[in-house]
């Protein structure tokens, strides 16, 4: 009996040992957002299109943003955002990214 584990035992560690004493493959640095999609903020918030985003700019783009987001929580549109609208709006939020990541799973078993 004592054997037959032993046996069983090689069996089941033999791989892993093989496994670990290979040298170990170089983890890709994947590139940087910038060098895969190209500048994002300067395009959206250059209003006045010289390739800058002055305080201005700044300010009003993050304003716009912040009030679309508002109107995304008060869902009732009563000018205020209650915790049952905060934790209903959540909660389409992740229904929504658990769509997309089941969609991902399922794109990628094809």
């Amino acid at each position: 009996m004592k054997l037959l584990s032993s046996l069983m035992m090689s069996l089941i560690l033999l791989p892993l040992i093989a496994v670990a004493q290979q040298p170990a493959q170089p983890i890709p640095t994947p590139p940087m957002p910038s060098q895969q999609t190209g500048p994002i903020l300067v395009p959206e918030m250059d209003k006045d299109g010289d390739k800058k985003v002055s305080r201005k700019e700044f300010l009003q783009s993050a304003q716009e943003r912040a009030e679309k987001q508002f109107m995304h929580l008060d869902l009732n549109g009563d000018g205020f955002i209650t915790i049952e609208e905060e934790n209903k709006a959540r909660d389409q939020a992740f229904e929504l990214m658990r769509k997309q990541l089941d969609s991902a799973r399922s794109r990628a078993k094809q």
